[in-house]
């Protein structure tokens, strides 16, 4: 019998583990407090790494849940593919898996071959897009961005699935249809109130849109962004709020402000220390949030 978690999947375990401590209102600190650092418990939250079984009961015990408990929500979180296949694209491009995100683009369009599954086709495409994020040698058709340009205009009221497609697309999408896109989610954005987790995506898919318009030179698009998104994100978005900081501090340095933009990208970067995230060092590399 493995010691460790299988490896297959774990990046679930890991986000279903976050997940009920969020909601427990419990931090890295005291639930890794006497069995792990909170840096290695964190990482196992992101997908990152494995834990041994020994740790992972641990953890469990600490936040008050048996593991029968925790296989039937787990069961229940496997339940939704959407999640689940974005959260294992995430991963492994988190990781600069290239092989893997390639097997991952293989077997989707094996599928929709099989099963003419219009979401299989389109999964395919965002790996590609993915790929190209990380290799840059071979550029997406055309022809696919389009494809998914018009299945995001064919649906009017976007759900868990469109919200993840479009914001994991937005750095090749033509920046003009980003635009219009990322204007009429802002409009909607009420609708996604309720629902944390959507709001959260729509979140990520405004700072993308930000950091892609900073890219592309359209600064006062850029502020429009950022002035919409501030007024919304409350203090249940920490993360967003210090990367939106980033971000501006990038904007100031481009305005011509050098000494606004440099001190706020060095104390966003301070901040960022405190979530053990590792992935601000991928926006200052000019990545995209995914």
């Amino acid at each position: 019998m493995s010691t460790k978690l299988q490896n297959d999947g774990h990046e679930v375990y890991g986000e279903l583990i976050r997940k009920i401590r969020l909601d427990k209102r419990q931090s890295l600190e005291e639930i890794s407090e006497g069995i792990m650092s909170y840096s290695l418990l964190s990482k196992f939250e992101r997908g990152e790494t494995m834990l041994t079984i020994d740790k992972f009961f641990k953890i469990l015990d600490k936040l008050n849940i048996g593991f029968d408990e925790f296989e039937l929500m787990l069961n229940g979180y496997q339940d939704n593919p959407v999640k689940m296949f974005f959260s294992i694209i995430k991963y492994y491009y988190k990781n600069k898996d290239v092989c893997k995100l390639k097997e991952k683009m293989t077997d989707e369009m094996k599928e929709f071959k099989l099963s003419g599954d219009k979401k299989n086709k389109l999964n395919y495409i965002v790996i590609y897009i993915l790929l190209d994020s990380l290799e840059e040698e071979e550029e997406v058709p055309q022809a696919y961005l389009t494809e998914l340009s018009d299945y995001l205009f064919s649906i009017e009221d976007w759900t868990q699935y469109e919200l993840l497609l479009y914001s994991h697309a937005i750095e090749k999408l033509n920046i003009q249809i980003v635009l219009l896109f990322s204007k009429e989610l802002l409009g909607k954005l009420e609708i996604y109130t309720e629902n944390i987790e959507l709001k959260k995506i729509v979140i990520k898919a405004i700072l993308n849109t930000i950091l892609k318009c900073l890219k592309y030179g359209f600064l006062e698009d850029a502020h429009f962004f950022m002035e919409a998104i501030e007024k919304v994100l409350t203090d249940d978005f920490l993360w967003e709020k210090s990367i939106l900081y980033y971000i501006k501090g990038r904007y100031y340095m481009l305005i011509g402000d050098e000494s606004t933009g440099k001190f706020m990208m060095d104390e966003a970067l301070n901040i960022m220390k405190h979530f053990d995230d590792t992935q601000i060092e991928d926006y200052v590399k000019g990545f995209f949030i995914i």
